[in-house]
C-alpha cells in the first residue's frame, strides 16, 4: 500500500483525527508532568493515560472492528510495544542531550506511524479471521 493510499484510506484520517485529541491531551500531561519528575516517568504516565484513551476509541470507531477481549488484546500489544520503543527513544535522546521538552515530538512521529502501520495490520487480519468463521 502506497503512503497516497494510506492517505486516502478513512481509518487513517479517523486515526489522525482521534489521535490529535490523545496528542494533544499526553503532551499537555507530559509536559505539566515535567515540572515535578523525570522525563522517562513524564512520558510512562502520560502515555498510560493516553492508552486507556485508545482502547476505548481506536477499535470500534477508528478501525470499525468492535470492542472484544481480543481487539484489547492486539491493542493493549501493539501500545506496550509501543510504550518501551519510546521509553528509549526519551532516555537515549535526553541523554543525547536534545531538550526534554522537544523530545516528545520526536517520540510522538515515530510511535504514531508504528502505531498506524501495526494496528491496521492486526486489526484488519483480527477482523477478517472473525469474518470467516
Amino acid at each position: 500500500m502506497s503512503f497516497v493510499n494510506i492517505l486516502k484510506n478513512h481509518s487513517f484520517t479517523k486515526f489522525i483525527s482521534v489521535g490529535l485529541i490523545n496528542t494533544i491531551s499526553t503532551i499537555f500531561i507530559y509536559q505539566l508532568l515535567l515540572f515535578f519528575i523525570p522525563a522517562v516517568y513524564s512520558y510512562s504516565i502520560s502515555w498510560l493515560l493516553g492508552f486507556i484513551f485508545i482502547l476505548l476509541f481506536y477499535p470500534k470507531y477508528v478501525f470499525e472492528v468492535g470492542l472484544s477481549k481480543n481487539t484489547i488484546a492486539v491493542t493493549g500489544l501493539v501500545y506496550l510495544i509501543s510504550l518501551f520503543i519510546g521509553a528509549f527513544l526519551t532516555q537515549h535522546l535526553v541523554y543525547e542531550k536534545l531538550d526534554k521538552r522537544f523530545v516528545i515530538f520526536i517520540v510522538l512521529i515515530v510511535t504514531t506511524i508504528f502505531n498506524y502501520v501495526m494496528l491496521r495490520v492486526f486489526l484488519k487480519r483480527l477482523n477478517n479471521v472473525k469474518e470467516r468463521n
